[in-house]
């Protein structure tokens, strides 16, 4: 049955550390006494997650929110400010904000999956 397994998810490089799940749920099944002392620290690391990954998150996101407020509402002093005749970097100032946001749009994705690639690539160099 671990051959099998290997076999279908380790044909790719990649994914042969999705078969490692599958190998530990054998070797519980096989000595059922492990799971005792393996189901309290995956639970006590689960809550410990949880409670640091939300804390973290509502936090960073409170200060994201008053940075972005912060920035807006110095822009919108600015532009306030300047004369009649320099109206048109209203525009400017929107149309800087869209582009940023769209190349972050774009380029959060392409650094995760380029840092995926790299990964790989060093588990190959690795193992070889």
């Amino acid at each position: 049955m671990l051959k099998t397994i290997s076999r279908i998810l380790g044909g790719f490089g990649t994914l042969s550390g999705a078969t490692y799940p599958f190998k530990a749920l054998i070797i519980f099944i096989k000595n059922p006494r492990l799971i005792k002392y393996i189901a309290i620290p995956i639970v006590v690391n689960i809550i410990v997650a949880i409670a640091l990954y939300s804390g973290l998150l509502f936090f960073g996101l409170q200060i994201v929110n008053d940075v972005q407020t912060d920035i807006t509402l110095w822009l919108n002093q600015l532009v306030t400010n300047l004369p009649q005749w320099l109206g048109f970097v209203t525009y400017l100032v929107a149309g800087l904000i869209v582009i940023v946001r769209l190349l972050n749009l774009i380029t959060i994705p392409l650094c995760v999956a380029s840092g995926t690639l790299f990964i790989c690539d060093r588990l190959k160099a690795t193992a070889r």
